[in-house]
C-alpha cells in the first residue's frame, strides 16, 4: 500500500526551516539573499584596511622602478595599465578606510591615488599637447616609428 503524504504538514515544516535558516537571533541588517548579515568586527576591518593599503603602496612604489621602456608603443601602454592598477588599488583602499573610519590610513590611500594619477599624467599630457615639456620627439608619440597602426596597415596593403 502507498502512504498518503500530508502535504500541508510537510510544507509547514519546510516553511519553518526556511524562516529560521540564517537567523542569528540578533536584530540587524538583512542581506540581499534574505539571510542575516554578520557585521565586520573592528579587528577584521583594521586588518583588511592594512592589507589593502600595503598592497596599494607596494604597487605604487613598484611603478617607480619600472624596468621597461615607456617612450612609445606597447611599453607605454603597459605602463599606463600599471598606473591604472595603482589608481584602482588606491581607490580600493580609500573605500575600505572610509568605511572603517581610519583618517590616517585614508590619507595614505588618497596619496596612492594621487601618485597613480600623477604617474599616468606625466606620460599622457605631453602626448596630448596639454603640457609643453622639453621632451624629445620620441616621448611625444604614442606609437614607435614603424609600428603605428597606419604604417602597419599600409605595409599590409602594399604586400598584397
Amino acid at each position: 500500500m502507498t502512504e498518503i503524504i500530508n502535504w500541508k504538514a510537510e510544507l509547514k515544516k519546510i516553511e519553518r526551516e526556511y524562516d529560521t535558516h540564517g537567523a542569528s537571533g540578533k536584530p540587524g541588517r538583512i542581506s540581499a539573499n534574505g539571510l542575516a548579515a554578520t557585521p565586520i568586527s573592528p579587528e577584521e576591518l583594521t586588518n583588511g584596511a592594512m592589507l589593502r593599503i600595503g598592497l596599494s603602496v607596494a604597487v605604487a612604489v613598484g611603478i617607480y622602478f619600472w624596468p621597461y621602456a615607456r617612450d612609445c608603443g606597447s611599453g607605454l601602454f603597459w605602463f599606463l595599465g600599471a598606473s591604472l592598477v595603482v589608481i584602482v588599488g588606491g581607490l580600493w583602499s580609500v573605500q575600505w578606510t572610509w568605511r572603517g573610519r581610519m583618517p590616517r590610513c585614508h590619507a595614505v590611500s588618497l596619496l596612492v591615488v594621487l601618485w597613480g594619477l600623477t604617474v599616468g599624467a606625466m606620460q599622457v599630457l605631453p602626448r596630448t599637447g596639454h603640457v609643453a615639456m622639453s621632451a624629445s620627439a620620441a616621448t611625444t608619440t604614442w606609437f614607435c616609428p614603424g609600428y603605428s597602426p597606419r604604417e602597419i596597415l599600409r605595409e599590409i596593403r602594399n604586400t598584397r
